[in-house]
């Protein structure tokens, strides 16, 4: 399993809301563009479901 997810998760949980917000997802994560608190939850799964693997 790739420690990549898991560190896309701290990544994401590293930054503050004000840049979540700034971020402009395209594709079929939009709902997610200036979504802070959809992005912290996605940060926090990679980190639970990804990192049970590690």
């Amino acid at each position: 399993m790739d420690n990549k997810n898991v560190g896309g998760g701290l990544f994401i949980l590293g930054q503050s809301r004000e840049e979540l917000a700034e971020y402009h997802i395209t594709g079929s994560g939009r709902f997610l563009t200036g979504n802070p608190d959809g992005l912290i939850i996605v940060g926090w799964l990679c980190i639970i479901l990804f990192g049970a693997f590690l």
